[in-house]
């Protein structure tokens, strides 16, 4: 059965904990989904799994976030936090299919109760305006050297758009504004279903099976989800 809807903000607070401090201005109502008709031809599954949602609008101080919970295959609350911004929150030029997520979700800053080895699990932020940023130091210094140490001619990166951070600081999905291709920058571990990028220095770009574009990683997290999910109609019973 599912959880009763402010029971999930207890639940999300329970897995992250300080993320609300004890003298925090803390005001929570309802909401619902707010998917376009665009949002959903575009991201077919991330729509899905929007519109199963429970969704709460939380304002702590004054930043303005959405909970999208779901139940788990256990019983569990489980789901994001979401930082909602308006659009002119940064100038970066990020692509058209970025900002319309972002218009229609926010940011995920929290992840609760997850799947295994998700897309967004440890992550300091997924697809936020405020957090994404350009390509740049350190870890295009320590690109660039590396490149030289081992005489191999650098990609351009002037056009990478950095849309996901994780926990650590040093792991990174990037995109090109101009040929849109997705890669990920990652110095210090192997990553599932990543391999290197042919003819770049080991500990910096890779491939990541399966995901060649913005939508397709998108796509790839929502089916995350919605496999860890207690099935549509068990969840309503």
């Amino acid at each position: 059965m599912a959880a009763p809807l402010f029971e999930d903000f207890e639940a999300f607070k329970s897995n992250i904990l300080y993320f609300v401090q004890p003298a925090d201005e803390v005001v929570v109502t309802e909401d619902t989904p707010h998917v376009r008709a665009s949002f959903c031809e575009y991201f077919p599954a991330l729509c899905s799994l929007i519109q199963r949602a429970r969704v709460l609008h939380i304002k702590i101080n004054e930043n303005s976030y959405r909970l999208f919970s779901w139940t788990d295959r256990d019983g569990a609350s489980c789901g994001w936090l979401c930082k909602q911004e308006t659009p002119d929150v940064s100038s970066l030029p990020v692509l058209w299919e970025h900002q319309l997520l972002v218009d229609s979700l926010g940011g995920i800053v929290k992840s609760y109760n997850g799947p295994d080895n998700a897309l967004t699990e440890n992550h300091q932020f997924l697809f936020t305006k405020s957090s994404s940023n350009w390509f740049g130091s350190p870890w295009r210094d320590y690109y660039f050297n590396l490149c030289e140490e081992e005489h191999i001619a650098p990609m351009p990166v002037n056009n990478l758009i950095c849309f996901t951070e994780e926990a650590n600081g040093g792991a990174f999905m990037c995109y090109d504004i101009i040929s849109r291709q997705v890669l990920l920058f990652a110095h210090d571990h192997v990553h599932m279903n990543a391999t290197e990028l042919p003819g770049q220095p080991a500990c910096t770009f890779h491939l990541v099976a399966g995901i060649d574009s913005f939508t397709d990683y998108v796509e790839a997290l929502a089916a995350q989800w919605i496999d860890h999910l207690l099935p549509f109609k068990m969840a309503h019973a």
